[in-house]
């Protein structure tokens, strides 16, 4: 007997443990900016993955400035550095950090919720997108990406690491349906 309340004890505590670790995505609610940080074509893809969400609130800006996200509720930062889109764009990645940094400071100063997604896979990976990840990740409040983007473990340690709830697809036209979840 007292074998078996030792045991239901041990269980107990493990749910508790379990439970207590646990990260809750937050509820999110529009009007949505959508942006890029390193200028990929990840943003875009977004965009189309609104449009066929319920989320009907929602705009998208590649090099929206913390001027501009008056008003909206929730920013979508998709990361992935471009050096083509860069160029394009006339930025190089430490004024693209800089504008980042100030969209997400501003935003948080005006109470909005910051997710950061990466949508591409493998090839959104590499030195320059990682320093993307790893600067803005810590300042979000829910990260969405693509498996094949975390086969190194990268984003489950960095989220881990920050408390940050990650949201894991296998295919980017799956974050419609996830988007849906966490919309009010």
């Amino acid at each position: 007997m007292k074998k078996g309340l030792f045991l239901l004890a041990i269980v107990i505590l493990l749910s508790v443990a379990a439970f207590a670790n646990e990260v809750i995505v937050p509820t999110l609610s529009q009007p949505v900016m959508i942006t890029t940080a390193g200028q990929s074509a990840g943003a875009a893809m977004m965009k189309v993955l609104f449009t066929k969400s319920q989320i009907k609130e929602f705009v998208f800006e590649k090099l929206v400035t913390s001027e501009q996200i008056e008003g909206y509720k929730t920013l979508v930062i998709v990361a992935g550095a471009s050096s083509k889109g860069l160029g394009a764009a006339g930025i190089d990645l430490d004024g693209e950090i800089e504008r980042v940094t100030t969209l997400i400071e501003a935003a948080k100063e005006k109470g909005m919720k910051v997710v950061v997604a990466q949508i591409e896979g493998t090839a959104r990976r590499g030195a320059s997108s990682d320093q993307l990840f790893s600067l803005f990740i810590p300042y979000s409040d829910w990260v969405i990406i693509v498996r094949e983007a975390d086969t190194d473990g990268f984003f489950t340690s960095l989220c881990e690491e920050n408390g940050i709830p990650l949201t894991i697809v296998e295919k980017s036209i799956e974050v419609s349906a996830q988007l849906n979840l966490v919309f009010e």
